[in-house]
């Protein structure tokens, strides 16, 4: 038996958040590379700009929540000192 695995409730939502954004997208036409989309920033942000056009609000809704996690994940950025 494997151990049970934990995951944080934070990454799990994430990991929702992506598995529906792949399948709202390919129900419009567009085949996402999973894989890609998790290393590749300037595809994942290219599919997220395809899906702020569409005129699916769902699509759209899933792909704010998307670009809201990414913002929330990068590092703060320090000022340079003497700004």
């Amino acid at each position: 038996m494997f151990p049970d695995t934990v995951i944080r409730p934070d990454a799990r939502a994430k990991l929702l958040a992506e598995v529906e954004f792949k399948w709202l997208m390919a129900g419009h036409g567009w085949w996402i590379d999973v894989a890609r989309f998790e290393r590749d920033p300037a595809y994942a942000n290219e599919l997220l700009q395809v899906a702020m056009a569409s005129p699916s609000q769902a699509l759209r809704d899933c792909a704010n929540e998307l670009l809201a996690a990414q913002i929330s994940a990068r590092p703060a950025q320090r000022l340079p000192s003497g700004a």
